[in-house]
Order: structure tokens, then sequence, then C-alpha cells
């Protein structure tokens, strides 16, 4: 059986790590025709290889066949930043961060964004972390949607620069009773 790929229908989804490699492949790739990113690690990596987790670092060296520090960080963490590549994006991108993830501060998110100069969205999720737990089913349908909506050209004014959405706080009655917002 033959399969026909249609070149003009192709968009990319990524979540975390995936999401970084997406902007590094709608920059190389111009075959992708829309790109949606969630929690994509998009700024400093000292914040990824530095202050997450030890496993962050160890499994990037583990899978970048590293095992002295120093050399991966001088040949590969240092490297690894985006800065001003994502100013070559061409198709549409959308964004989605978790307000305190903490593998990308919102700040370093909202910098990335700026420089991306094709059509693009931000969606900030507030009260979520790195993995987006409450609203993970929300971000599939959602950045599906989206990409369907881009790839038929079909986005609401394209190439508007957006602000930044805060989705409604999802209410946590232990924190708010400790707070006094909850009777």
């Amino acid at each position: 059986m033959e399969t026909t790929i249609n070149s003009d229908k192709i968009g990319m989804f990524g979540i975390s790590m995936s999401g970084y490699w997406g902007h590094r492949a709608a920059v190389s790739d111009r075959r992708i025709k829309a790109f949606a990113s969630f929690e994509g690690v998009t700024g400093d990596f000292a914040t990824i290889f530095e202050r997450a987790q030890p496993s962050s670092k160890n499994n990037y060296m583990y899978m970048s066949s590293y095992t002295n520090e120093d050399d991966f960080d001088r040949e590969i963490a240092r490297k690894m930043p985006l800065g001003d590549l994502v100013a070559q994006i061409e198709c549409p991108v959308l964004v989605g961060i978790g307000e305190f993830d903490e593998l990308t501060r919102l700040e370093e998110a909202i910098t990335s964004f700026e420089r991306i100069k094709a059509p693009k969205e931000l969606r900030v999720y507030e009260d979520e972390y790195h993995r987006l737990g409450g609203v993970a089913a929300e971000i599939i349908r959602f950045g599906g949607e989206w990409l369907e909506r881009a790839m038929s050209g079909d986005l609401a004014e394209p190439g508007r620069r957006r602000a930044p959405l805060c989705l409604p706080r999802r209410i946590n009655p232990r924190r708010n009773r400790r707070s006094g917002l909850v009777a």
C-alpha cells in the first residue's frame, strides 16, 4: 500500500522537549505549516540543567552519551537556548505554558514568544506547572483544533499579535481556606 503525504498539511504538536525541538524544526523545515508547543523549554537552559531536578541533566547526558559534565556543558548545554533563532519561524505558532513552569520561567517563555515574527498565539495556564496536570486534556484538544484551523488558513486575524491569555483559576479549596478566600 502506498501512502501519499500532503506537504501542504504538515503540522507539528510538541509537549515539553518536543516543543523545544519543534521550534527548531519549524525554522529548518519549511514543510511544517503550523506548530503548537505546550510546555516547550524555550528559555535559559541553566534552568533545566542547573536548577531543575538533577535527573533532567543526567538524562540529557545519558541520551547524548556524555559522562563528563564539563564536556556536556561546553559542547551541548550552552548551544541549546533558542535565542533569536525563533525569529526565523514562518508558520503560525501556538505556545502554551504553565504560569509556574519550573523548566521555563514565564518571563523567558514570553521573551521567546515575542521574538517570533510569524502569526502567533500565547496561552498562559494560570496556577499550572510544567506538567500542566489539570489542563492536559484541554491542551491536547485545543492544540489539535488550533493546528487544523491554522493549516486550513482559518485562524482569526492571522498574524495578529495576541496578548497572553490566562485561563480562569481553578479553585483549590484547601489553599483558599488557609488564605481566608473560602468561608
